[in-house]
Protein backbone atom coordinates (compact mmCIF):
# COMPACT_ATOMS: atom_id res chain seq x y z
CA UNK A 1 0.00 0.00 0.00
CA UNK A 2 1.34 3.45 -0.83
CA UNK A 3 1.94 6.01 1.94
CA UNK A 4 -0.83 8.18 0.52
CA UNK A 5 -3.08 5.14 0.44
CA UNK A 6 -2.28 4.36 4.06
CA UNK A 7 -3.19 7.90 5.13
CA UNK A 8 -6.47 7.65 3.26
CA UNK A 9 -7.22 4.29 4.82
CA UNK A 10 -6.58 5.74 8.28
CA UNK A 11 -9.00 8.51 7.41
CA UNK A 12 -11.53 5.93 6.32
CA UNK A 13 -11.03 4.13 9.63
CA UNK A 14 -11.86 7.30 11.52
CA UNK A 15 -14.97 7.72 9.39
CA UNK A 16 -16.01 4.12 10.05
CA UNK A 17 -15.44 4.55 13.77
CA UNK A 18 -17.69 7.57 13.68
CA UNK A 19 -20.51 5.43 12.32
CA UNK A 20 -20.86 3.77 15.74
CA UNK A 21 -23.45 1.04 15.40
CA UNK A 22 -22.98 1.19 11.65
CA UNK A 23 -20.32 -1.46 12.07
CA UNK A 24 -23.17 -3.84 12.88
CA UNK A 25 -23.43 -6.51 15.52
CA UNK A 26 -22.29 -9.63 13.67
CA UNK A 27 -18.59 -9.16 14.43
CA UNK A 28 -19.25 -7.96 17.95
CA UNK A 29 -20.90 -11.12 19.21
CA UNK A 30 -19.06 -13.71 21.26
CA UNK A 31 -18.50 -16.07 18.32
CA UNK A 32 -16.03 -15.60 15.50
CA UNK A 33 -18.91 -14.47 13.28
CA UNK A 34 -22.34 -14.10 14.88
CA UNK A 35 -23.12 -17.43 16.53
CA UNK A 36 -20.46 -19.32 14.61
CA UNK A 37 -17.02 -20.35 15.82
CA UNK A 38 -14.53 -22.83 14.46
CA UNK A 39 -14.52 -26.00 16.51
CA UNK A 40 -18.29 -26.18 16.91
CA UNK A 41 -20.02 -29.42 16.00
CA UNK A 42 -22.85 -29.38 13.49
CA UNK A 43 -25.26 -30.38 16.26
CA UNK A 44 -24.33 -27.14 18.09
CA UNK A 45 -25.13 -24.84 15.16
CA UNK A 46 -28.23 -22.63 15.47
CA UNK A 47 -31.56 -24.08 14.34
CA UNK A 48 -33.08 -20.77 13.28
CA UNK A 49 -32.03 -17.50 11.68
CA UNK A 50 -30.43 -18.94 8.52
CA UNK A 51 -31.83 -20.03 5.15
CA UNK A 52 -30.91 -21.06 1.59
CA UNK A 53 -28.29 -23.67 2.47
CA UNK A 54 -26.26 -24.51 -0.63
CA UNK A 55 -23.28 -26.74 -1.34
CA UNK A 56 -20.21 -25.08 -2.82
CA UNK A 57 -18.44 -26.90 -5.65
CA UNK A 58 -14.70 -27.22 -6.26
CA UNK A 59 -14.90 -24.25 -8.64
CA UNK A 60 -16.31 -22.10 -5.83
CA UNK A 61 -19.71 -21.86 -7.48
CA UNK A 62 -22.97 -22.78 -5.72
CA UNK A 63 -24.18 -26.33 -6.28
CA UNK A 64 -27.14 -28.29 -4.95
CA UNK A 65 -29.45 -26.96 -2.26
CA UNK A 66 -29.72 -28.81 1.05
CA UNK A 67 -32.21 -28.57 3.90
CA UNK A 68 -29.75 -27.47 6.59
CA UNK A 69 -26.41 -27.94 8.32
CA UNK A 70 -27.06 -31.61 9.05
CA UNK A 71 -27.01 -32.43 5.33
CA UNK A 72 -23.47 -31.08 4.84
CA UNK A 73 -22.28 -34.58 3.89
CA UNK A 74 -24.19 -34.29 0.61
CA UNK A 75 -21.80 -31.53 -0.44
CA UNK A 76 -18.63 -32.46 -2.35
CA UNK A 77 -15.30 -32.22 -0.61
CA UNK A 78 -13.46 -29.08 -1.63
CA UNK A 79 -10.52 -27.27 -0.02
CA UNK A 80 -8.66 -29.34 2.59
CA UNK A 81 -11.11 -32.19 2.07
CA UNK A 82 -13.92 -30.22 3.72
CA UNK A 83 -17.58 -29.82 2.83
CA UNK A 84 -18.44 -26.17 2.19
CA UNK A 85 -21.98 -24.99 2.96
CA UNK A 86 -23.05 -21.51 1.89
CA UNK A 87 -26.06 -19.88 3.52
CA UNK A 88 -27.92 -16.62 3.95
CA UNK A 89 -29.36 -14.76 6.91
CA UNK A 90 -33.09 -14.95 7.53
CA UNK A 91 -34.34 -11.36 7.22
CA UNK A 92 -37.17 -12.13 9.61
CA UNK A 93 -34.72 -12.80 12.46
CA UNK A 94 -34.85 -9.65 14.60
CA UNK A 95 -31.89 -10.54 16.85
CA UNK A 96 -29.50 -8.62 14.61
CA UNK A 97 -29.46 -5.13 13.15
CA UNK A 98 -27.34 -5.65 10.06
CA UNK A 99 -28.40 -4.52 6.62
CA UNK A 100 -31.38 -6.34 5.16
CA UNK A 101 -29.97 -9.52 3.70
CA UNK A 102 -26.72 -11.28 4.49
CA UNK A 103 -24.30 -8.70 5.88
CA UNK A 104 -21.44 -8.64 8.35
CA UNK A 105 -20.41 -5.37 9.99
CA UNK A 106 -22.65 -3.50 7.57
CA UNK A 107 -21.14 -5.07 4.44
CA UNK A 108 -23.11 -7.44 2.18
CA UNK A 109 -21.21 -10.73 2.12
CA UNK A 110 -21.13 -14.27 0.81
CA UNK A 111 -20.58 -16.56 3.80
CA UNK A 112 -19.99 -20.28 4.24
CA UNK A 113 -18.91 -22.88 6.78
CA UNK A 114 -16.37 -25.60 5.98
CA UNK A 115 -17.15 -28.81 7.82
CA UNK A 116 -15.06 -31.96 8.20
CA UNK A 117 -16.16 -35.61 8.15
CA UNK A 118 -16.41 -35.59 11.95
CA UNK A 119 -19.12 -32.87 11.83
CA UNK A 120 -16.76 -30.16 13.13
CA UNK A 121 -16.65 -26.63 11.71
CA UNK A 122 -13.05 -26.33 10.53
CA UNK A 123 -13.40 -23.04 8.70
CA UNK A 124 -15.52 -19.93 8.19
CA UNK A 125 -15.24 -18.00 4.91
CA UNK A 126 -16.61 -14.46 4.48
CA UNK A 127 -16.24 -12.57 1.18
CA UNK A 128 -17.67 -9.16 0.43
CA UNK A 129 -20.46 -9.77 -2.05
CA UNK A 130 -19.30 -9.02 -5.63
CA UNK A 131 -22.97 -8.79 -6.68
CA UNK A 132 -23.99 -6.26 -4.04
CA UNK A 133 -25.28 -2.83 -5.15
CA UNK A 134 -22.52 -0.56 -6.45
CA UNK A 135 -22.58 1.68 -3.36
CA UNK A 136 -21.71 -1.27 -1.12
CA UNK A 137 -19.15 -2.72 -3.52
CA UNK A 138 -17.31 0.61 -3.45
CA UNK A 139 -16.99 0.25 0.35
CA UNK A 140 -15.97 -3.43 0.32
CA UNK A 141 -12.28 -2.81 1.07
CA UNK A 142 -13.32 -1.11 4.33
CA UNK A 143 -14.57 -4.44 5.70
CA UNK A 144 -10.91 -4.98 6.57
CA UNK A 145 -11.22 -2.31 9.26
CA UNK A 146 -14.10 -4.09 10.97
CA UNK A 147 -12.10 -7.33 11.02
CA UNK A 148 -9.13 -5.58 12.65
CA UNK A 149 -11.45 -3.95 15.17
CA UNK A 150 -12.92 -7.35 16.06
CA UNK A 151 -9.73 -9.41 16.32
CA UNK A 152 -7.23 -6.68 17.22
CA UNK A 153 -4.58 -4.94 15.14
CA UNK A 154 -1.51 -6.56 16.66
CA UNK A 155 0.01 -9.90 15.74
CA UNK A 156 -0.80 -9.83 12.03
CA UNK A 157 1.88 -10.67 9.46
CA UNK A 158 1.03 -8.78 6.29
CA UNK A 159 2.45 -8.95 2.80
CA UNK A 160 1.84 -6.37 0.12
CA UNK A 161 1.33 -8.17 -3.18
CA UNK A 162 2.63 -6.73 -6.46
CA UNK A 163 0.17 -5.58 -9.06
CA UNK A 164 -0.14 -8.05 -11.91
CA UNK A 165 0.05 -7.20 -15.59
CA UNK A 166 -2.90 -5.02 -16.50
CA UNK A 167 -3.57 -3.96 -12.90
CA UNK A 168 -3.00 -0.37 -11.81
CA UNK A 169 -3.62 1.99 -8.86
CA UNK A 170 -6.85 3.87 -8.33
CA UNK A 171 -5.62 7.42 -8.61
CA UNK A 172 -2.60 7.57 -6.29
CA UNK A 173 -3.37 4.52 -4.15
CA UNK A 174 -3.93 0.82 -4.24
CA UNK A 175 -4.33 -2.04 -1.79
CA UNK A 176 -3.39 -5.59 -2.66
CA UNK A 177 -2.52 -7.23 0.60
CA UNK A 178 -2.81 -10.50 2.47
CA UNK A 179 -2.45 -10.79 6.24
CA UNK A 180 -2.30 -13.79 8.56
CA UNK A 181 -2.49 -14.23 12.29
CA UNK A 182 -2.45 -17.24 14.58
CA UNK A 183 -3.97 -17.05 18.06
CA UNK A 184 -6.38 -18.83 20.36
CA UNK A 185 -6.46 -22.00 18.28
CA UNK A 186 -7.34 -20.13 15.09
CA UNK A 187 -5.56 -19.21 11.89
CA UNK A 188 -6.94 -15.94 10.51
CA UNK A 189 -6.46 -14.99 6.88
CA UNK A 190 -7.39 -11.54 5.55
CA UNK A 191 -7.01 -10.48 1.92
CA UNK A 192 -7.92 -7.01 0.65
CA UNK A 193 -8.03 -5.54 -2.85
CA UNK A 194 -8.50 -1.98 -4.10
CA UNK A 195 -7.01 -1.50 -7.56
CA UNK A 196 -7.91 -1.43 -11.21
CA UNK A 197 -8.19 -4.68 -13.11
CA UNK A 198 -9.16 -5.34 -16.72
CA UNK A 199 -12.72 -6.40 -17.44
CA UNK A 200 -14.19 -5.71 -14.00
CA UNK A 201 -17.31 -3.67 -14.70
CA UNK A 202 -18.67 -1.16 -14.11
CA UNK A 203 -15.47 0.81 -13.50
CA UNK A 204 -12.70 -1.83 -13.81
CA UNK A 205 -11.90 -1.49 -10.11
CA UNK A 206 -11.64 -4.51 -7.83
CA UNK A 207 -12.77 -3.74 -4.30
CA UNK A 208 -13.03 -6.77 -2.05
CA UNK A 209 -12.15 -8.25 1.33
CA UNK A 210 -11.88 -11.95 2.12
CA UNK A 211 -11.80 -13.22 5.71
CA UNK A 212 -11.10 -16.87 6.48
CA UNK A 213 -11.01 -18.33 9.99
CA UNK A 214 -9.50 -21.81 10.31
CA UNK A 215 -9.43 -24.14 13.26
CA UNK A 216 -6.00 -25.30 14.39
CA UNK A 217 -6.36 -28.91 15.59
CA UNK A 218 -5.11 -29.56 19.09
CA UNK A 219 -1.98 -31.75 19.16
Amino acid sequence: MTKIGLRRLVGAAAFAAGLGTGLGTALADSGDIREFSVGLKVSELPDTGYVKFTCVTESGEPGQSIAGWEEYGQCPKVEKGLHEVRFEYDDSDVRYEDLEGTAVAGHPVVISLLIDDDSIVDGIRVLTDPKAPLYHRRQAFLFRLAVLAKFGRSGWKCQELPLSQGESPVGTMHIKEKCERVDDGRHLYLETHLHRVPDNPPDNILRSTLLEIWRIPQS
